[in-house]
């Protein structure tokens, strides 16, 4: 076993960058070493200052050739969502050429959905520096790739997977997010709308379907196939949030995306995204948490039905840690990300993925290690 600790760069400490920050102070095995940050307000500031702990004697940069010379293990790389990752993607193959293995949140599910060149731009870079890229979070990675993917053990003939994802954005407390996630838009805004959700998301679900094909399917990129689309629920009556926001009549409540993946022309996975404003509001009746995702596996002989919620703590109902408001599921995204270090650093160069104990295959001696 490995005896000295794990040096860690955190590329993006805002607040899942923070919340890995904090799991990682109480973590003897893992040192950070080095932070990027894109704001000149955190340029300078000590990485556990940013994360609102204890200062942990190093000083975050915007200098991101001063990160590539930083001698390090791995770097967490935890940046936002967005329409384009030209700039992503350069860094990473600079971070994975210097030596440094990368595990992001966000991009990088499954490489080769998005084609052979953009795959083999980032294997070249885990060739160059001996390095390892591993996708790593709660949706996507651990609620498709990870638990369906497992729930599948129990089919002997699988037919479909759906997962749905429901989030209240009214933890966000942020109407400018809010409003970014569609919630308030008229529906003559919607087509507009729905164009930048799909630059920004439809990526992210496009390389989930590809993996799961390839898992369960063994189906190379040019087999798979996905279909995305979104609607809106609009509002009936005004519906207003005190401090927060009000949603007019006609305005949308709810946000619905939904990804459809084909294996050779069939329908084998559906994911679904919604995110709505306000408990009263939610579009699953037995939702009786902010976030919460239902998992279901439709086979022979027998289909499960799996759905998860998360909070601080059930035994006390309470929903945040103490002093402390991050949202509980950007944990459920961090730890995952921490316990994955180990073997992505002590990976062969190239992608690792998810992978889990036992799956459905349609032949079992897929399953050989």
């Amino acid at each position: 076993m490995r005896k000295e600790p794990y040096r860690i760069i955190i590329w993006g400490p805002g607040v899942m960058g923070s919340a890995l920050i904090r799991e990682i102070a109480t973590r003897p095995e893992f040192q950070i070493v080095a932070a990027l940050c894109y704001s000149a307000d955190k340029a300078g500031r000590d990485v556990g200052e940013i994360a609102g702990s204890e200062p942990i004697g190093v000083k975050a940069t915007t200098d991101k050739q001063a990160i590539f010379d930083t001698a390090a293990d791995v770097a967490l790389v935890a940046v936002k969502d967005a329409p384009d990752y030209t700039e992503l993607d350069n860094d990473v193959v600079r971070l994975l050429e210097t030596g440094k293995n990368v595990i992001c949140s966000t991009s990088y599910v499954y490489p080769p959905m998005a084609g052979e060149a953009h795959a083999q731009r980032l294997l070249e870079a885990c060739r160059k520096g001996n390095s390892s890229l591993h996708n790593c979070g709660e949706h996507p990675s651990m609620m498709c790739e990870r638990i369906a993917l497992t729930a599948t053990a129990f089919a002997n003939r699988l037919k479909h997977i759906d997962v749905h994802e429901y989030t209240d954005l009214t933890l966000l407390k942020n109407p400018g997010m809010l409003r970014a996630a569609g919630i308030g838009m008229r529906a003559d805004q919607f087509d507009q709308a729905s164009v930048m959700l799909e630059k920004v998301w439809g990526p992210l679900f496009r390389d989930m379907a590809g993996f799961m094909a390839y898992k369960l399917h063994n189906a190379e990129p040019a087999r798979v196939r996905t279909e995305y689309s979104a609607h809106c629920d609009f509002a009936s009556e005004a519906f207003t949030v005190p401090e927060l926001l009000t949603v007019e009549k006609n305005e949308a409540l709810c946000v619905n995306q939904l990804t459809k993946g084909y294996v050779d022309g069939q329908h084998f996975i559906s994911l679904h995204n919604h995110w709505y404003f306000g408990p009263e509001n939610a579009p699953l009746a037995e939702i009786d948490s902010p976030f919460h995702v239902a998992i279901e596996v439709e086979a022979e002989p027998v289909s499960v039905r799996l759905s998860l919620q998360c909070q601080a703590s059930f035994a006390e109902n309470r929903f945040y840690m103490e002093n402390d408001d991050t949202l509980p599921v950007f944990y459920l995204a961090a730890i995952p990300i921490l316990q994955s270090i180990p073997r992505v650093c002590d990976a062969p160069a190239g992608f690792v993925f998810q992978d889990a104990a036992s799956y459905w295959q349609p032949d079992y001696r897929g399953l050989a290690r």
